[in-house]
């Protein structure tokens, strides 16, 4: 498990094996009040938050998910992994900007992936052989109410209990590759759903062929796809009038190099005002690499932003100009708030002081439960006197967006 605290970013993990996690029920790792949403956390082979690239990793035998993404914005990449006999082989929930390449998944005990409250997930390669199924689907794209936004499948199936390609109410969502099948309903999708480039055949009991693995240093056809991950700036908490230099944070989550010899700009934007841009990055940036560049000039002149009071939103903006050609063009813009000239006021349920209720903040709530840190009253947000596990329930309702305030 790789949670998403601040400093737990570009992980790349290579030939990882991961084995008959979770065998223990449920309530055993949360107590059994939080045992349908939490304890589950602890049946994965791979539990990945935030920016993670995982190449020729395997899972088996795990009592939940093979390889489970379940974060906002996470930027994960899985390049020739294998799930065989988990409960799910790929679980995909309430996250977005995933990519998987030549995986597979074997005999997983329901579905071979499920996909939920996701966008911009793409897969190329995906091989999904007998998944057991639910009775009546053995794939999930997608729920009722939690649909999948913004997504490309390239998957290629064989068997399995049920309809192979479900998926609910999609929303520009495009299906491609093979499916090996006797459901008397192969494919069910409703909404904005492309599956003309699937193809359809009965299953007669084959096997997929080896899968030619992905070399150490991924270099798969397609075009590179730039994202911001982090927004930085010196100093951290900036007086009025202070000089603040601008960092971002880059990932490229395309299947091809960012180009050598191409700049690889970024625009800095300040309340929706371009204010500074970094212009000096000129190396190429393999498929799940990161690069962090800072601001080197400026329509003034200067690469520096004078700080004026109040609360800010700082844009940075990769390929501002449209120097490269990318698989997506939508997803170039991150936004983060600086506050200059004050300190901001203590945000409920920040227990970490990092000015953002995150997982980390759940961590440190947890190790309060179980005695392992000494607990304090911010903690306590039922106000019942004691930092429990209803705390911790709390705190990641509130994360995971279940709940609108602490």
């Amino acid at each position: 498990m790789v949670e998403a605290a601040p400093k737990k970013t570009r992980f790349v993990l290579q030939d990882c094996v991961s084995k008959n996690n979770g065998q223990k029920p449920d309530d055993y790792y949360n107590g059994p009040e939080d045992s349908d949403s939490y304890g589950c956390l602890f049946g994965a082979g791979f539990f990945l938050h935030g920016d993670m690239t995982l190449i020729n990793c395997t899972a088996a035998d795990n009592r939940n998910y093979g390889y489970a993404v379940w974060y906002p914005s996470a930027y994960a990449s899985l390049y020739n992994c294998t799930d065989t006999g988990s409960e799910i082989g790929y679980w995909l929930d309430y996250t977005s900007n995933v990519h998987l390449e030549n995986c597979i998944s074997v005999d997983a005990k329901k579905y071979g992936i499920r996909a939920a409250d996701a966008g911009q997930i793409t897969t190329n390669g995906l091989v999904i052989v007998n998944p057991k199924g639910d009775g009546s689907k053995s794939n999930v794209f997608g729920i009722s109410g939690y649909p999948i936004r913004d997504s490309s499948f390239n998957i290629d199936t064989y068997g399995g209990g049920g309809t192979p390609v479900s998926c609910p109410n999609g929303q520009n969502i495009q299906f491609s590759g093979t499916v090996r099948s006797n459901a008397a309903q192969p494919v069910a999708v409703s909404g904005s759903v492309d599956v003309s480039r699937l193809t359809m055949q009965p299953y007669s009991g084959e096997q997929p062929s080896p899968v030619t693995p992905t070399p150490t240093t991924p270099t798969p056809s397609g075009k590179p796809d730039l994202v911001v991950t982090d927004i930085s700036w010196n100093p951290a908490s900036p007086a009025t009038g202070s000089a603040v230099m601008f960092s971002a944070t880059l990932k490229n989550q395309g299947t091809a190099p960012a180009p050598a010899g191409v700049i690889t700009g970024v625009a800095f934007l300040v309340d929706d005002s371009l204010t500074v841009w970094s212009d000096s990055h000129t190396s190429a940036i393999p498929p799940g690499e990161w690069v962090t560049v800072t601001a080197n000039g400026g329509p003034s002149g200067s690469a520096i932003w004078e700080a004026t009071s109040g609360t800010h939103t700082v844009q940075a903006w990769v390929d501002d100009i449209d120097r490269i050609a990318e698989a997506d063009e939508t997803n170039n813009v991150m936004s983060k708030e600086i506050v200059v000239g004050a300190t901001p006021a203590p945000v409920r349920g920040d227990l970490n002081g990092d000015g953002s209720v995150d997982w980390a903040d759940v961590t440190v709530a947890a190790e309060m439960a179980q005695g392992k840190t000494t607990p304090n009253t911010a903690a306590d947000l039922d106000g019942n006197g004691t930092v429990d596990w209803n705390d911790v329930a709390l705190l990641a309702d509130f994360f995971f967006g279940r709940t609108s305030s602490l």
